[in-house]
């Protein structure tokens, strides 16, 4: 399998980074999250299908990290990950 992020989720992923460093004035929360998410990546092309919600009327995966704090939604298509959004939780839901 291989991954590959969308334009609209590094850019998500890139505010929530620039968010808590700003938030907290300090980058140890923001290291925390990409720590985390090359965790999951490692995960997804492993075992996609693992501990993820799958939404079946838009056919997109979500799988949570850092205690379901954040969300990646992503779609598989053959031998491809495609990340589509990484979303905050305490945002208004993507899919439903």
């Amino acid at each position: 399998m291989v991954l590959k992020w969308s334009n609209q989720a590094q850019e998500e992923l890139f505010d929530t980074l620039d968010f808590w460093i700003n938030h907290n004035k300090s980058d140890v929360f923001s290291k925390k999250i990409l720590v985390e998410i090359n965790k999951v990546e490692k995960e997804l092309i492993n075992q996609p299908y693992f501990l993820s919600i799958y939404y079946s009327k838009n056919n997109v995966y979500k799988k949570n990290l850092l205690n379901n704090k954040f969300s990646i939604y992503y779609r598989i298509n053959n031998e491809n990950i495609d990340i589509l959004h990484f979303r905050d939780n305490r945002q208004k839901p993507l899919y439903k």
